[in-house]
This record gives structure tokens, sequence and C-alpha cells, in this order.
């Protein structure tokens, strides 16, 4: 529906993707790049897992457990 929006993966140089829990499992649609060998990680930040964290640790910083996920800076190899 929204291929018209993406750009083939072949042509960049750069990608952010996040770095699923390791009991994810990788969509054929969505996969992760960053296990790639083609890839190299430059830097990364956590990123709260907002549909795995519940409410009220999502909405104020104490309370609750907070699931995070890697959100990274990939560049390709040459």
């Amino acid at each position: 529906m929204y291929n018209h929006l993406y750009v083939d993966i072949s042509q960049c140089d750069y990608l952010v993707d996040t770095i699923p829990a390791e009991t994810s499992v990788e969509d054929p649609v969505e996969p992760f790049y960053g296990k790639r060998k083609e890839w190299k990680k430059l830097y990364c930040q956590p990123f709260l897992d907002a549909g795995k964290t519940k409410f009220p640790a999502r909405a104020f910083y104490f309370g609750g457990e907070k699931v995070w996920l890697d959100y990274c800076l990939y560049v390709k190899n040459r």
C-alpha cells in the first residue's frame, strides 16, 4: 500500500533501526537490518518500547517497569 513511499535499501548509505527484544520474530516485510553483516552500527540510544511498557510507567518517570529498545544509526559497510 505504501511501497511507493520507500527507497530500495540497496540505495541507502545510512539506516536507522531499532534492535528488538530477543524474543521478537523477524518480519520479512521489515527485517532486522542491524543484524545483517552489510551494516555497521555507529550510534545507539535507548528508546522506550511503548507497546510493552504499561501506561503509568510510560506517562511518568517513576513507577512501573519500563521496557527499552536500542534505536541505532547504521552505515553500510563498503
